[in-house]
């Protein structure tokens, strides 16, 4: 896997299509998507969240390995330091296998220990999710989590707050957003003794180490064709881009409200930064006893 960004744009996007070919399938799985938020309750979104989160990464895979490559997380970065530079603190070489971390087809007792990066985000029940990882490890072993987590400093009674959490629900495709004392008790419910649980972001941010924030990357800079793409100006011109080949039938009817589902989430997540409501990086070491009560 890359950690570098495409030169080009997804060639399974950017084809011509036939007058006769049916091209509204992007367009439809936009707007179910866009339903499952806006129509639905958080109960119903919940219960439907396989096939919500599917939907979403198959409206969006595209776009994100045309923007950050096939290898990207949010991730603290220090001065001086690229973008890519700092994802690598957490790269490795792993084999995979593909299962629902809500009921892994893996045996109990298994592993020398388990960590999870920004991913069991989109987890519906999350005690679920934990206590499978709970028992798929070893006894006397670790867990250690990045969640996506709302911080102390998000007010449930604020309108602003619900309609940034919201947003950022929306365009990533998760069904619920906890927060991080929540999470907290989730692994305790687990069966997990907690260990050690602090916000990586708001270290960085208090450290006297001159740091980057982590929403950078989603602001843009106009010194790079990489950060021209996330400015202002660079989203314009994606969004015009996404219309005129939509129009030519080069891409598919939809691929722009895919764009706008991505804008969302990308304005949010940088609102939700800038106030400090939001961590992509709430980090947890959590331990399974030893001895099974």
């Amino acid at each position: 896997m890359s950690a570098g960004g495409r030169e080009t744009a997804p060639t399974n996007l950017i084809r011509r299509r036939n007058k006769d070919e049916t091209n509204g399938d992007v367009s439809a799985a936009a707007d179910r998507f866009r339903d499952r938020f806006e129509k639905a309750t958080l109960e119903e979104r919940k219960a439907a969240t396989t096939t919500m989160v599917n939907e979403y990464y198959d409206l969006v895979t595209d776009f994100y390995e045309y923007g950050w490559g096939q290898n990207f997380h949010f991730a603290p970065r220090y001065a001086g330091e690229t973008f890519f530079e700092s994802l690598a603190r957490h790269d490795s070489k792993i084999d995979y296998v593909k299962t629902d971390f809500c009921n892994m087809s893996l045996a109990d007792n298994t592993f020398d220990g388990a960590y999870a990066i920004e991913a069991t985000c989109h987890a519906k029940d999350k005690v679920k999710c934990y206590s499978e990882v709970f028992r798929v490890i070893k006894p006397g072993t670790c867990f250690v989590l990045y969640e996506w987590c709302m911080t102390d400093k998000y007010n449930p009674n604020d309108e602003y707050h619900r309609t940034i959490k919201h947003r950022i629900e929306l365009g990533d495709g998760l069904p619920e957003m906890e927060t991080c004392k929540q999470v907290i008790e989730y692994m305790k419910q687990a069966g997990f003794v907690v260990e050690e649980a602090i916000d990586v972001i708001s270290q960085f941010e208090s450290s006297p180490i001159k740091s980057i924030p982590w929403y950078q990357p989603l602001v843009g800079d106009y010194s790079s064709l990489q950060g021209l793409r996330s400015t202002p100006i660079g989203r314009i011109l994606t969004n015009v881009m996404c219309r005129v080949l939509e129009f030519v039938r080069l891409a598919p009817k939809g691929t722009y409200k895919a764009t706008e589902v991505l804008e969302e989430a990308a304005e949010s997540l940088v609102v939700g930064g800038q106030l400090g409501i939001f961590t992509p990086s709430f980090y947890i070491r959590a331990r399974k006893p030893s001895k099974q009560a």
